[in-house]
């Protein structure tokens, strides 16, 4: 019986000691997106999915950070999408590899994307309602000098 308990411990224990120093999917990296117009604007509402996962939207200023797991070498998609009525954006996407992390420099834990999203079409739906046609003037006959 002792001998299966500490087989069940070491079972349990595994992989989270493995993970610890660095084994398997390796510790939390974060995405850092800015999404903005050509022109620079912020795009504030912008989905963004990573490997075809909903990370979220961007807030007022067009940023998200969001965590996500990886393998050294692994590649990964980020991708980003807006539509608001009458004006719909090209949908952005970028594959990036999953650096090799080093305590020592936190940069590498780090992932910053510049997103930015072109307008694709406008739209606008238009009503036009015609006024009542004014009365016509009566004609004038012209009856002076005949």
């Amino acid at each position: 019986m002792k001998k299966w308990m500490g087989v069940v411990v070491a079972a349990v224990l595994l992989p989270v000691v493995a993970a610890g120093f660095g084994c398997g999917r390796g510790p939390a990296r974060t995405v850092d997106l800015t999404a903005t117009t050509a022109a620079g604007q912020p795009l504030p509402g912008v989905a963004v999915d990573l490997g075809g996962q909903r990370q979220g939207e961007t807030d007022a200023q067009g940023k998200l950070s969001f965590p996500f797991t990886g393998e050294a070498g692994e590649e990964v998609v980020v991708s980003a999408t807006l539509e608001r009525p009458g004006l719909r954006f090209k949908p952005w996407e970028q594959r990036l590899v999953v650096r090799k992390w080093d305590a020592a420099r936190p940069e590498t834990m780090r992932y910053p994307l510049d997103a930015k999203l072109e307008a694709a079409a406008l739209s606008a739906d238009v009503t036009v309602q015609a006024a009542p046609r004014p009365p016509r003037a009566p004609r004038c006959a012209w009856t002076a000098g005949r």
